[in-house]
């Protein structure tokens, strides 16, 4: 079963609950740091994506074992602006989804604390609308 490593608004446990369809804590493994990346929003959108920094420190949620079916629905959530790559935290391979060289980011750094305070309300509407679940 796959490893995954989220950096943007899949840390949210509220949007990786509504894309998955169910409750990630089973198979959450805790926080680590990337070093010399930065997030910054994709041009015109809310979500981020990874750009290199050499004093940056990046938060990552890891998660072991996701059951295929909830692959399946991350990639599909993640659309063909992102690519899979994998990256190694404590000797175990975990999938990232970063950026495709095309995929143009704004000037403006992204946190999960502003995503969440200014645009994560009308994110989980349309994410809702999306997935088929009340708001």
């Amino acid at each position: 079963m796959p490893h995954l490593a989220v950096y943007g608004t899949l840390r949210d446990p509220d949007i990786i609950r509504t894309v998955l369809g169910r409750d990630p804590a089973p198979w959450a493994r805790g926080t680590v740091h990337l070093p010399h990346w930065s997030c910054y929003y994709v041009e015109g959108a809310v979500y981020p994506g990874l750009k290199r920094e050499p004093q940056a420190l990046l938060p990552i949620q890891l998660y072991q074992n996701l059951p295929l079916d909830c692959w399946e629905k991350l990639v599909a959530y993640e659309g063909n602006e992102y690519k899979q790559v994998g990256v190694k935290f404590q000797g175990i391979t975990y999938t990232l989804f970063v950026p495709r060289i095309c995929t143009r980011l704004s000037p403006s750094k992204w946190s999960l604390e502003i995503f969440q305070a200014e645009h994560k309300n009308r994110f989980m509407m349309q994410l809702s609308r999306e997935y088929g679940q009340g708001a």
